[in-house]
């Protein structure tokens, strides 16, 4: 007869309960979010990390349609962002430090109030120009925020456009490309 025990090491991924919407969640420390961990909680606005925070992978999904939560601070272990992981959240602004190495199609697309992406000038993956994310040789787009208005032209650089990279901006009235 085998037992139906299970010993838990560590805690090493969160998932929200699904029935609860909170203003502020205290987290354990986890080594990652799972994908949709927090999607659709309306009412989310902050999270608590512990400092010296494990966490290294926010999954896909997992702030989507957050619409309340307005910044990203992240532990500084973080390393991996997902696809579609902040998209309709009310992220005003985004902060990429060094460590950010990946993040996923659409990670930021649809955010009404994203108008300022930030990213560490020591970030080996990423750079922004004018408030748009690239990759750091200018060649790839991978968000253009929403609240991005009239026509934008495209860095010369510029060969490749991501998946999503201009996802819902619907207030642009035109892109030019190099």
């Amino acid at each position: 007869r085998k037992s139906s025990k299970k010993t838990v090491a560590a805690v090493t991924a969160v998932a929200a309960p699904k029935k609860v919407k909170v203003a502020r969640y205290k987290l354990p420390d986890p080594k990652f979010l799972e994908r949709s961990a927090f999607s659709n909680d309306y009412l989310l606005r902050e999270l608590d990390f512990n400092e010296t925070s494990a966490l290294t992978t926010i999954g896909n999904y997992c702030f989507y349609s957050c619409s309340m939560l307005q910044t990203m601070q992240l532990p500084d272990r973080v390393s991996t962002i997902g696809e579609f992981a902040y998209t309709f959240s009310g992220l005003t602004q985004v902060d990429i430090f060094a460590g950010i190495t990946s993040i996923g199609n659409a990670a930021f697309g649809g955010c009404y109030s994203l108008s300022q992406i930030n990213v560490d000038e020591n970030n080996p993956s990423y750079a922004t120009v004018d408030n748009v994310l690239f990759n750091k040789d200018i060649t790839t787009v991978y968000c253009v925020p929403s609240t991005r208005t009239g026509t934008y032209t495209l860095p010369d650089t510029v060969v490749v456009t991501a998946p999503y990279s201009f996802y819902y901006d619907i207030l642009l009235s035109g892109v030019v490309l190099p």
